[in-house]
């Protein structure tokens, strides 16, 4: 049997936004700078995030929440488990992930395919490139 997993992580805002919605919830995209000039991030040093209903240009400083916590609110509560989602922490192996990867067909978002019998784990390149590794065994 084989196993399907997701590489190419980062998602972008568009991608977490569809997934939310085709899980059935809803996020509120938040971001912690106040004012973008030039392509250069202000930020607000009142320690708060502001609420982002628009398509940001880039992910930098989007945080997404499970709650409208309103227009604004203090970063410290958008990191709280019960509000904070984390697209890094999608299960790789999620089928509504693979199936939104599937029908972007992005070239970094990737499907791979793993035979069942194969311990595995991702791993990195210096630029930032995932890849699938077979887990070896050492020994001392």
């Amino acid at each position: 049997m084989i196993r399907k997993i997701v590489i190419g992580f980062p998602l972008h805002y568009e991608d977490v936004m569809e997934y939310a919605r085709l899980s059935g919830f809803k996020l509120y995209p938040y971001i912690d700078a106040t004012n973008e000039k030039d392509g250069c991030v202000i930020y607000d040093f009142d320690n708060k995030v502001r609420y982002n209903p628009e398509k940001p240009k880039n992910n930098y400083g989007l945080i997404f929440s499970k709650n409208d916590l309103g227009d604004k609110v203090k970063t410290d509560e958008i990191y709280k488990k019960e509000n904070r989602f984390d697209e890094d922490e999608i299960d790789r192996e999620d089928t509504i992930l693979i199936e939104l990867v599937k029908a972007k067909k992005d070239p970094i978002l990737k499907v791979v395919e793993i035979p069942d019998d194969v311990d595995w784990h991702i791993e990195e390149t210096d630029s930032g490139n995932e890849y699938v590794s077979e887990d070896h065994r050492t020994w001392d």
